[in-house]
């Protein structure tokens, strides 16, 4: 119980960003709406400092929601990339409506929710990620800048079978400062590299395979979990900001 105890509290600063970053409900009426061409648009990169809400995949009309009183979002088209500039926000609540034909994120953080047909999807986050719904193929990369991904302030990841045993308390995801939280949801593959910090799956047995690289100073805690055959974890001493999120062909 002691290293359990000891991570939350030693974790307990990043959780209190979190929860300014990732607003679980808008505190105000988001009245402003922009319409977003998306056609031919593989990613979309958000920039600002707060996190984003973000609906993937059904049928939903491309656009972002805001408060009133943020500021204005600009956008800008770079190729097969639409880039959102985020103001400096008064109000840190954003929602993004996505279709599942984006394959790429960047985000400075995100509450990722998706529906129907998504099937590739690459997430590279510089702040706390949340995940909810399926997905064929989900890679996760940490691009935090170094020196703000608290590498040498958190608990080492732990070896495969000492992960799966060493479960935490389903509320620890909003106590213990994980920074990537995959809540529910079917997966086929995930990929997350993580250089420190968290990363918590409640629901493993619905991940079809899981390969995770974690750093020196990352950690990985699981749900109920039948067996370890199809979590492969691999512990870097560094894991670049900018290392690619695809897996080499075995």
């Amino acid at each position: 119980m002691m290293p359990r105890t000891l991570a939350c509290f030693g974790l307990a600063l990043v959780v209190l960003v979190a929860a300014l970053v990732l607003p679980s409900r808008p505190p105000a009426p988001l009245d402003q709406r922009l319409l977003l061409d998306l056609d031919g648009v593989r990613e979309v990169e958000v920039r600002g400092d707060g996190g984003v809400a973000i609906a993937m995949g059904g049928k939903l009309t491309p656009a972002i929601e805001w408060s009133p009183d943020t500021g204005e979002v600009r956008q800008a088209r770079e190729g097969d990339r639409l880039v959102l500039e985020l103001p400096a926000q008064a109000s840190p609540y954003i929602r993004l409506q996505l279709p599942a034909s984006v394959q790429s994120l960047v985000v400075p953080g995100a509450r990722i929710d998706a529906g129907e047909g998504v099937a590739q999807l690459d997430i590279r986050t510089t702040g706390d990620l949340v995940w909810n719904g399926d997905a064929v193929r989900l890679a996760i990369h940490d691009a935090r800048p170094r020196g703000e991904d608290g590498e040498g302030a958190h608990p080492p990841a732990a070896p495969p079978a000492a992960a799966a045993a060493a479960t935490l308390p389903d509320d620890c995801l909003g106590a213990c400062g994980q920074i990537v939280g995959i809540e529910s949801g079917r997966i086929g593959e995930l990929v997350v590299h993580l250089r420190a910090n968290g990363l918590r799956i409640n629901q493993p047995s619905q991940v079809g395979e899981a390969r995770l690289h974690l750093g020196p100073d990352a950690w990985v805690s699981l749900g109920p979990l039948r067996d370890l055959a199809n979590l492969h974890i691999q512990h870097d001493e560094v894991v670049a900001a900018d290392a690619p999120t695809t897996e080499p062909e075995e």
